[in-house]
């Protein structure tokens, strides 16, 4: 399957989960060679179970969430995996980023106000 049907797909997945109100994390990946041992490698799991404690409480757009991603983020890069390390730490960059715009809406209505 090429990278745009892959993205299709998980975008049709994505709108299901909203429509029933379902959490959870969707992964598009080009080469799936690395992810053939993943459900028998316990670190994998531990980063699994690190990220989705957060998501089930909170919610994807939680600074809580952010910190998981990027401690994950950080834990790849001490691997040299660093394109894995930079995806992660994008998502947490691209959580803080709402979480802000957040903040500053709300500061900026109670100003106004």
């Amino acid at each position: 399957m090429d990278w745009r049907k892959s993205n299709i797909e998980a975008a049709k997945i994505v709108e299901q989960m909203t429509k029933k109100k379902e959490q959870g994390l969707i992964i598009v990946v080009y080469d799936t060679s690395e992810f053939k041992n993943f459900q028998n490698n316990p670190f994998s799991l531990s980063f699994i179970s690190y990220v989705d404690f957060p998501i089930k409480i909170f919610g994807f757009c939680h600074h809580y969430v952010a910190i998981a991603y990027n401690m994950i983020g950080l834990v790849y890069n001490d691997k040299r995996k660093y394109d894995i390390a930079i995806t992660f730490l994008e998502k947490a960059l691209n959580i803080i980023i709402q979480f802000l715009e957040l903040i500053i809406f709300l500061l900026l209505n109670y100003i106004i106000i």
